[in-house]
C-alpha cells in the first residue's frame, strides 16, 4: 500500500494502462508515418506538415515519459533515457522511409519529430509534482 492506502494493484493497473496506451499510439504512428500516401484533407496552412509531425511526436514523447514514470519512477535518469530513445527513434523512423516508394526522407521532418517529442517529454517532466503523482497512480 502507498502512503494514502491505495493498493499496489491499482498502481500496477495504471502503469499497465500507460504501457497499453503507448503501444497502441506508437503502432498507429508507425503505420501513419510509413503508409504510402495517406490523403489528408487539411486547410492550406503554412508549414502544416511540420506542425503535424511535431504534434504527433509530442504525444509520443508525453506517453513515453508517462510510461517510464509509471513503471519505474527514476526522475532524472528516465528523462535522459526517454530523450535518447526518442531522438534515435525519430532519426530511424525518418530514414526507414527510403524503403517505401511513395515516401521520401526529409530531415526537416525528422527535426520536427525530435522537437515535438522533446517538448512532449519535457512537458510531462516539468508538470507540477502533484499532477505527475496522479498520473502515476498516487494520490496526495
Amino acid at each position: 500500500m502507498n502512503s494514502v492506502g491505495e493498493s499496489q494493484t491499482t498502481v500496477r493497473s495504471r502503469s499497465r494502462w500507460a504501457v497499453l496506451l503507448l503501444l497502441a499510439y506508437w503502432s498507429v504512428l508507425v503505420t501513419a508515418t510509413h503508409w504510402p500516401n495517406i490523403p489528408l484533407k487539411v486547410p492550406l496552412v503554412w508549414r502544416f506538415d511540420y506542425l503535424l509531425h511535431a504534434g504527433a511526436f509530442l504525444m509520443l514523447g508525453w506517453l513515453l515519459m508517462w510510461t517510464f514514470d509509471s513503471v519505474r519512477p527514476l526522475p532524472h535518469r528516465n528523462g535522459w533515457v526517454v530523450l535518447f530513445t526518442l531522438f534515435f527513434y525519430c532519426i530511424f523512423d525518418e530514414s526507414m522511409q527510403i524503403f517505401f516508394p511513395t515516401r521520401d526522407v526529409a530531415w526537416t521532418d525528422a527535426a520536427a519529430n525530435i522537437f515535438g517529442s522533446s517538448v512532449g517529454a519535457a512537458g510531462y517532466r516539468f508538470l507540477p509534482v502533484a499532477w505527475r503523482d496522479r498520473l502515476r497512480g498516487k494520490r496526495g
